[in-house]
């Protein structure tokens, strides 16, 4: 007697269930060199496809509404540009303009102009020999119901993804071929990217400065023992913490100081640690000691001038 071909049977009714579910919606977000009239299109036939995209966009969205066994209901285009952030002067003052006349912008509108200020305002702070800081990293107000009871800000906000390396990368290099990169700390909310920010200081080390760019402390959910760490940690393996400024307090409440204390004692069981499992030499103490009054106190006062 055979055996039934159970591989066969579940095939045939997998495919026969695909045929008998709903059609879906397809998202789809694609990089143009030059954006067309119309950044988000609905396709329901090749027939809708922009004759602007290009031969390779334009394949992958026929293909899309082939679909596989069922082609979809729908699909969606969101066209952006390779380099939203790459802007001219004449551009920005274009959007200015059209802003100001009460014209609404498009996406791409937009982003070239955040750029533009980001820039902008860092050639002030390095005009004027202040630090600049970035903290990223957040999703806010992600709960709507308490957003309508008590407003922005209250509490429910929460660590984001967020693809960054390369648009950070662009814009402290925007800086830095300019000569207008100021001092600058980054700290980012999600601890995923502290090899990011670790290595990303050293691209723009220039020697003018010790630690001119600087991977800032544990900050907000990260702002405890794991977070703290693991930041500190990141810094050692792939830069130099010997060269940092230590923790922030960027509250007003007075309150909030003992943190201080707190990363003192973190910072020292965590080198302590390492003293005690042989990973740094004990003849080194007076080095150590230095480093960690640095970590503490000198660096900061030195790196802001204080």
């Amino acid at each position: 007697m055979k055996m039934p071909s159970i591989n066969i049977a579940f095939k045939e009714k997998g495919i026969s269930a695909v045929e008998r579910s709903e059609r879906g919606i397809v998202h789809l977000i694609l990089k143009e060199e030059t954006l067309p009239s119309q950044t988000e299109v609905n396709l329901y036939t090749a027939d809708d496809i922009p004759k602007e995209l290009s031969d390779s966009n334009r394949e992958q969205l026929e293909l899309t509404l082939r679909g596989y066994v069922n082609s979809p209901k729908k699909v969606i285009a969101e066209i952006i540009s390779k380099d939203a952030e790459d802007y001219t002067d004449a551009e920005i003052k274009a959007i200015f303009n059209k802003v100001y006349g009460g014209t609404e912008l498009t996406k791409e509108e937009i982003l070239k102009f955040k750029s533009a200020m980001l820039v902008i305002f860092g050639e002030m702070d390095w005009e004027k020999g202040w630090t600049q800081q970035f903290h990223y990293g957040a999703i806010r107000n992600n709960n709507t119901k308490m957003f309508k009871l008590l407003g922005a800000d209250t509490g429910f906000d929460s660590i984001g993804e967020f693809t960054t390396a390369k648009a950070m990368a662009k814009f402290l290099d925007r800086l830095n071929t300019n000569g207008k990169l100021t001092k600058t700390i980054l700290y980012n909310l999600n601890p995923c990217a502290n090899e990011v920010i670790a290595t990303m200081l050293g691209n723009f080390q220039d020697g003018s400065i010790p630690g001119k760019i600087q991977f800032g402390s544990g900050w907000w959910f990260l702002d405890q023992k794991d977070g703290m760490e693991k930041q500190m940690n990141a810094l050692s393996v792939l830069g130099l913490l010997s060269r940092f400024v230590g923790m922030l307090t960027d509250s007003r409440s007075f309150l909030s100081y003992p943190r201080h204390e707190y990363f003192r004692r973190t910072l020292c069981n965590l080198v302590g640690r390492d003293v005690e499992n042989g990973e740094i030499p004990a003849s080194e103490m007076e080095r150590v000691n230095q480093m960690i009054e640095d970590i503490s106190y000198n660096n900061a006062k030195n790196f802001f001038k204080f």
